[in-house]
């Protein structure tokens, strides 16, 4: 027995040091919040192996200048999508929502990203009370959490917590980000409209719209970007 023992832990890999950070950490509330996730002092809030977990997942994370920022736009937006989230991480009210259509760019000499919300999705009132939010974009493996946020209210409960996602506090606004994204978009919000009809100039746009609940859209100045090195220009930082 004992050598079957010996033989089997030579087929069998260490453990590594962060095995406790494969356990996901307590999932925080997309609405109410009793918790704070203090990045300073996690052990406070008895998340088993939550530091180690952080530094597993956010070590490859780093600061990207603008001007560095690289991603194919349409692809971004249309195929791999990004989640926006509005509200206040320290207040424990906030909500996320998966969007597909919205842009990047340059306004008014400020770095931006234009996203559009329309009147019936929860995420409304919280883009109109608050004045940051964040846009966050994942792996291929985090899929069904966008999915799942992109199709439930969170009117109808914590949709965060059933998504599996962890919404975290960012570096420069009150609005979460999440420990699972490979890329961050702080924004602060500088000017907002309402979409037109009358405006249309091809007809078809409004097909988009059979309810008649059209958009408003919100543009956000960029204060703070975070992301993978795939995310930054090569040669950036350097």
């Amino acid at each position: 027995m004992g050598r079957r023992r010996k033989a089997f832990a030579r087929l069998v890999p260490a453990r590594p040091k962060c095995w406790t950070s494969r356990r996901r950490p307590r999932i925080l509330s997309g609405i109410r919040t009793t918790a704070r996730l203090d990045h300073e002092s996690p052990a406070r809030l008895g998340l088993s192996g939550w530091a180690c977990w952080r530094k597993e997942n956010d070590v490859a994370r780093a600061a990207i200048p603008f001007h560095e920022l690289l991603v194919k736009t349409h692809q971004l937006w249309d195929e791999q999508w990004l989640l926006l989230t509005a509200g206040d991480f320290q207040e424990g009210r906030f909500n996320a929502m998966t969007v597909g259509w919205g842009s990047l760019g340059t306004m008014w000499g400020r770095p931006f990203a234009q996203v559009v919300v329309r009147p019936t999705r929860h995420t409304y009132g919280l883009m109109e009370r608050y004045g940051t939010f964040t846009l966050c974009a994942f792996s291929e493996e985090y899929r069904p959490a966008l999915k799942l946020l992109g199709t439930r209210s969170g009117r109808d409960g914590d949709k965060i917590a059933a998504s599996g996602l962890t919404p975290v506090r960012s570096t420069l606004v009150a609005a979460p980000s999440f420990a699972e994204a490979d890329l961050i978009l702080e924004c602060r919000k500088v000017y907002s409209d309402d979409i037109r009809p009358a405006r249309f100039l091809d007809p078809g746009i409004d097909t988009n719209y059979p309810l008649k609940d059209y958009h408003r859209f919100y543009f956000g100045e960029i204060v703070a970007i975070l992301g993978q090195p795939g995310y930054r220009a090569a040669g950036g930082g350097q």
